[in-house]
C-alpha cells in the first residue's frame, strides 16, 4: 500500500530541500536564452533572495539581472 502526503504536507517537506538546492546554484556559471534577442547570453549567479525565489545574475558584460531562474 502506498500511502499520499497532502499537497501541504509534500510542501512543508520539500521546502528545505528546495531552499538550500536555490542556494546551491550561487557561484555556478550559466546561460540566458533571451526570445527578443534570439541568443544566449552567459553568466554567473552572484545572489540568491529567498522571498522572492530570485536569483542575481552577473552578465559577462556587466549587466545584472534579477531571475526566477526555476521560470526560465
Amino acid at each position: 500500500m502506498c500511502l499520499r502526503a497532502s499537497p501541504q504536507v509534500r510542501k512543508a517537506l520539500l521546502a528545505p530541500m528546495l531552499a538550500s538546492l536555490k542556494r546551491s546554484l550561487l557561484n555556478h556559471r550559466l546561460t540566458v536564452y533571451w526570445p527578443d534577442d534570439d541568443a544566449w547570453y552567459c553568466g554567473s549567479v552572484v545572489g540568491f533572495e529567498p522571498k522572492e525565489a530570485t536569483h542575481a545574475v552577473l552578465y559577462d558584460d556587466g549587466v545584472t539581472e534579477s531571475l526566477n531562474i526555476a521560470e526560465e
